[in-house]
């Protein structure tokens, strides 16, 4: 079964938002500009549909760093504008019901590699997609 920060890392890619950007899983690169999405556990699992389904609530981080401030918010603002009202999506094996930011885009500082780094936190409904 796959984690949401894989299918959501295939998300960004397929929808074309990653904006020249390369998407990493659970990994931040040091010195090129990069997309993050990192996993970060989620909500208890429903498992009263039956006994081979179930209703999971994962949550993960998107970071987004890159030299120009301006594009690093701009890509994960573009990111999140493309998730809003978005349901019934299917990734790999899981149908996706709701995709739902939790709170506003952060900026968090400027890295070692002085590239502004901006982080938004996503949670999810998903069932497995049989």
């Amino acid at each position: 079964m796959s984690l949401f920060s894989d299918d959501f890392a295939v998300y960004i890619k397929d929808n074309n938002l990653q904006n020249g950007m390369q998407v990493y899983i659970d990994f931040s690169p040091a010195k090129v500009n990069y997309i993050s999405v990192f996993t970060t556990g989620g909500y208890g699992r429903d498992n009263t549909l039956d006994a081979l389904t179930s209703i999971e609530e994962p949550t993960l981080q998107v970071a987004v760093a890159h030299k120009n401030s301006t594009v690093a918010k701009d890509t994960l603002q573009a990111i999140n504008d493309f998730i809003q009202d978005k349901s019934n999506v299917v990734i790999g094996e899981h149908l996706y019901t709701l995709f739902s930011s939790q709170g506003d885009i952060l900026y968090l500082s400027r890295d070692d590699d002085n590239r502004a780094k901006y982080v938004l936190n996503i949670r999810t409904i998903r069932i497995k997609n049989t």
